[in-house]
Order: C-alpha cells, then structure tokens, then sequence
C-alpha cells in the first residue's frame, strides 16, 4: 500500500507560520540570530515549504557563519521552489 498524500497545511497552520516569521524577522532585524533562526525553524514546522521561510533562515545561517547549514536550506529550497532560483 502506498503512503498518504501531505495534509495540506491549514489556515491556522499559516496563520501561525505567519506570526513566528514577523517575530523572526523582527529578531533577525534586532541582530538575534539564534533567536531568529529558532523562530525560522519553528515556522517551517507549520509551513514546512514556505520559500520566505527557507530563504530567511539560511539568511540567518549565513550570517551566523554556518555555511553548510545554510547550503542545505538552500538546496531544500532549490527543491521546493525552483522557479524562485534566479
């Protein structure tokens, strides 16, 4: 038997991606990194293949020094949205 499809991510799912990506966005903009990056992450869990979400963390990644981190969300990101890749 094949496995189920995704459940598609709900309206409270996004509603709540949405409040953790302007907090993480108002941390990433306040130089809170780790805070920033946990917030980007907390985020993906309601919106796992949001483009915004995958681009900022490895934002927060970058400026962290942690390159082979942000390469990996950076190739998931490449995946997710390939037509973002310009």
């Amino acid at each position: 038997a094949g496995r189920a499809a995704p459940v598609a991510e709900t309206v409270s799912d996004l509603a709540r991606a949405q409040e953790l990506f302007f907090a993480a966005l108002d941390a990433q903009n306040a130089g809170r990194l780790a805070e920033a990056g946990q917030l980007y992450r907390e985020a993906l869990v309601h919106a796992p293949e949001r483009p915004s979400l995958l681009n900022n963390l490895a934002g927060v990644l970058r400026e962290q020094q942690r390159g082979g981190g942000a390469l990996t969300v950076c190739a998931t990101l490449l995946q997710v949205a390939p037509e973002d890749a310009q």
